[in-house]
Formats: C-alpha cells, sequence, structure tokens
C-alpha cells in the first residue's frame, strides 16, 4: 500500500513539471510502463517505505 502511494505521488510531480515518464536511466523502457516513476521511487523507497512498513503503527493498521 505504501509503495503504490509512492508510486503514484512520483507519477502525479511528474506530469505537474512535465517530465516525459517513458524516460529512465535504471529501469528499461517500455510502453504503458512509468520507468522515470520507478527510477525515483528506487531513490525514496528505503528512506520512506521501508521506515513505514517496520513501525508498530502500520502493523496495526494492517490488522484493522
Amino acid at each position: 500500500m505504501a509503495i503504490l502511494y509512492l508510486y503514484t505521488t512520483i507519477i502525479s510531480e511528474c506530469y505537474l513539471t512535465h517530465r516525459h515518464d517513458g524516460i529512465s536511466f535504471v529501469h528499461e523502457p517500455g510502453c504503458y510502463r512509468f520507468s522515470l516513476a520507478l527510477d525515483l521511487a528506487d531513490i525514496f523507497k528505503p528512506v520512506l517505505v521501508d521506515r513505514l512498513i517496520f513501525t508498530d503503527d502500520y502493523e496495526e493498521s494492517i490488522l484493522l
């Protein structure tokens, strides 16, 4: 769930800044694939998503 929110946020920011989402540096560009979002998400994943997953608040919200 948290990773989807990260991807959605990055794709939204790419559209707002008029970046072409098919251009990427690490992931292979493909049709209907947001390669730039995947590249940018790899940078922020350890900081945001992993920290959220390993907190008690997130584990409690999954159980509810």
